[in-house]
């Protein structure tokens, strides 16, 4: 608690304050009605986009909860509606968002364990567990490898947003993408999949499921060497296929990656913001509750 927290804090309440919600709310004429738009442009207006369920909008309902926005819940009803349940594989039942990215970012700020929302207390299970069954489906996913990319395996998994190869790289049948949000929930849903890893795919999924995150981690760390790995740790992704790695760091990755280590570590940011006002004001408004 110095100075520059201080002024965060302070910076932060200031737009709290300051947000004007009814701006982002979707109309019945947009793509996803009642849900909070996912942005707004000077020269455009309304981005005629919605933050539909499921992915890392969930904190964003939230907030939006916790500081006021007019309906909220009529919204997040909407949120919900939206919401892909599927079994990918035997026993791994849930919410599905094919990249793995979705299933972490939220987990950032809220300890979900044993906490749920009207729809996750009727499937019976909270969002902890849910992002836990995303990340062992996408083990069981590189394990099966539908599309037969090198490298995908029982320790080399993680198929989230990052960069790639690029058109490039192309040969033969195989076309590469730049930045894309990868992902995969399953060998029936998948998102760009072109044989692209990111290890901060599997490193956030640490709280989840350790038990298979760490031999992941120490696997893809002593097989690929050097090559995937500078001043900051893991680089953003590598493509085997391809013989191509991206020697750089995307912060928007390995900022949760880092926060969501450290919940695993010591519980840290959870236990910080889980007792903050606005924060529960939100989770109580949209009807979280814990399970037994």
């Amino acid at each position: 608690d110095n100075k520059t927290e201080q002024g965060i804090r302070e910076m932060a309440e200031v737009l709290l304050t300051r947000l004007d919600w009814s701006i982002f709310d979707m109309g019945p004429e947009t793509n996803h009605p009642k849900t909070i738009s996912m942005g707004w442009k000077p020269e455009d207006g309304l981005i005629n986009w919605g933050w539909y369920g499921y992915n890392e909008g969930l904190f964003l309902y939230i907030l939006a909860a916790g500081t006021g926005m007019k309906n909220v819940e009529e919204s997040y009803q909407a949120w919900l509606a939206t919401y892909t349940w599927k079994t990918p594989y035997e026993g791994l039942s849930h919410v599905a968002f094919p990249p793995l990215f979705g299933h972490q970012f939220s987990h950032a700020f809220i300890d979900f364990r044993k906490l749920v929302d009207p729809f996750m207390k009727e499937k019976g299970i909270d969002y902890f567990e849910n992002s836990r069954r995303a990340t062992l489906t996408q083990q069981q996913y590189a394990i099966e490898n539908p599309h037969g990319w090198k490298g995908y395996g029982e320790f080399c998994w993680g198929v989230t947003a990052s960069d790639g190869p690029g058109e490039d790289y192309n040969y033969g049948a195989f076309e590469f993408l730049g930045y894309a949000g990868r992902g995969a929930a399953g060998p029936n849903y998948n998102y760009f999949d072109d044989g692209t890893i990111a290890p901060y795919g599997a490193l956030s999924s640490l709280p989840f499921a350790p038990e298979i995150v760490f031999p992941t981690a120490r696997y893809i760390l002593e097989n690929k060497g050097d090559s995937i790995w500078g001043a900051y740790g893991f680089y953003d992704a590598f493509n085997q296929t391809a013989g191509w790695v991206n020697d750089d760091y995307i912060g928007v990755a390995q900022g949760p990656m880092l926060v969501l280590i450290e919940n695993f570590r010591s519980g840290l940011i959870w236990d910080h913001v889980m007792q903050d006002p606005i924060i529960q004001k939100g989770l109580n408004k949209l009807g979280f509750e814990y399970m037994e």
